[in-house]
């Protein structure tokens, strides 16, 4: 959609531009602003001049003659080789839950003593040519391995610190081992993100993400929630509420909106997001094979709903369009097995071109060069040939997943984010996301 400008301005490609009612609701991908403007402004030929100098401002309208493609190679080969290490560390491959939907075979246990210390000898002898360090502590499920990551954090923050190199760490846990004293370990080694799934309300949850023994976990995961809610003193986490829905939590995304809504609207540490129950591998998710949903178009009109009369905090699908790229398309980032394999994939653990390399006793990662490098620029021609004609570019540049036509054979969507750009933007609108141009309180 192109509105009709002055002769010497233009409209930026890279507007991923949605209407509702009479209002156009604009993400520029390069930019990364949000702005949400009536859409008789947008296309009036003589714009009011600060109504047009906040657009020029977004990055959404821009002078005649500014080419914004001229660093969209600069800015592919930034992001591939960023200088931050990325490290997502299976601090245990054993987990406490057997999910419906996972597609993990639990066949090793806690990351051993010998792989941590290997791994200490390695950062210590490489930090050097790093200029940050990100730790994400995954699995299996990383709270089962606890000591290891205290005992990895010690170490890995005092290298950072000796190296004046900033260190940030994240997990992705599915909470019900995180206790006030877990809390307490997590945030002493900097642990200030996380992410934690809860699927619907407490019947649905209960039916797919349950103990080995079969018993819920619903009570419990949100009781600890609760008490970091009302007790955690820490105002700069951030906890990362996952959703995956099928057809059943689908029926109740009212319900669970509502209990959020009731529970966490008002502490802004919290914040949610949405993903269909997928079919990641494994024998487990066949069957609940009939319960997966399909159609996006189907999965987010009843939270759209649910969300207009129970807002919830989305702030995380902002950064998800802002950014919807894969780590594993980065030369420095590498996933670390509790035997002391290396990955650049969560999720395809069995494949053998995942795996890319081991590390040693003497502290070194040994990496074939030739899997890594097919990670790293497999899509490359793909995204140089078509991709630059796509307003969501930036913050793709096709690498939401480097292994789609090389490892899966399929292309498919460019991620969840751009195939439902209308329904997110939405769910946005509906918290206030936006930045209003023009519009009249």
């Amino acid at each position: 959609m192109k509105g009709c400008l002055n002769k010497s301005m233009k409209n930026s490609r890279f507007n991923n531009i949605v209407q509702r009612d009479d209002n156009l609701l604009i993400f520029n991908s390069k930019s990364k602003r949000f702005v949400k403007i009536p859409k008789n402004i947008f296309e009036k030929e003589d714009k009011n001049s600060k109504i047009q100098d906040k657009l020029i401002d977004a990055g959404i309208m821009m002078q005649e003659n500014v080419d914004e493609t001229m660093d969209l190679s600069f800015e592919y080969y930034q992001y591939i080789y960023d200088s931050t290490l990325r490290l997502t560390i299976l601090a245990s491959e054993e987990c406490n839950f057997r999910c419906s939907y996972c597609y993990e075979k639990f066949e090793r246990g806690n990351i051993s003593s010998e792989v941590c210390e290997d791994l200490i000898i390695w950062l210590r002898k490489n930090i050097k040519n790093y200029t940050a360090v990100e730790i994400s502590w995954f699995g299996g499920e990383p709270l089962l391995g606890i000591k290891q990551i205290e005992y990895l954090s010690t170490a890995f923050r005092e290298i950072c610190s000796q190296a004046k190199r900033p260190y940030h760490a994240n997990i992705t846990t599915n909470a019900y081992l995180l206790s006030d004293r877990m809390l307490g370990i997590l945030l002493k080694n900097k642990i200030k993100s996380f992410t934690i799934t809860l699927d619907g309300i407490e019947a649905t949850h209960d039916k797919y993400r349950i103990l080995q023994n079969g018993r819920g976990t619903f009570e419990r995961i949100l009781n600890n929630l609760r008490n970091i809610r009302d007790n955690c003193k820490v105002r700069d986490i951030s906890i990362n509420i996952r959703c995956n829905l099928t057809k059943d939590t689908l029926e109740v995304v009212e319900d669970y909106s509502k209990l959020m809504h009731n529970e966490f609207y008002e502490d802004r540490r919290f914040s949610f997001f949405f993903r269909p129950a997928g079919d990641w591998g494994g024998e487990r998710v066949k069957e609940i094979g009939s319960k997966l949903i399909k159609s996006l178009d189907l999965f987010y009109e009843g939270i759209i709903k649910a969300s207009e009369k129970y807002p919830m905090n989305f702030s995380i699908y902002g950064a998800l369009l802002m950014d919807g790229r894969c780590n594993s398309s980065k030369k420095n980032y590498y996933v670390i097995g509790s035997s002391g394999l290396v990955y650049k994939c969560t999720v395809l653990f069995e494949r053998p071109e995942n795996r890319i390399g081991v590390l040693t006793k003497d502290g070194k990662m040994l990496i074939n060069q030739e899997k890594h490098t097919k990670w790293i620029f497999g899509n490359e021609e793909s995204w140089m040939k078509s991709c630059d004609n796509c307003p969501f570019t930036y913050s793709c540049f096709d690498r939401t997943c480097p292994a789609k036509g090389w490892i899966l054979t399929e292309r498919g969507r460019c991620g969840y984010e751009k195939s439902a750009m209308t329904s997110i933007l939405y769910l946005l609108d509906n918290q206030d996301y936006f930045e209003e141009v023009g519009i009249q309180k």
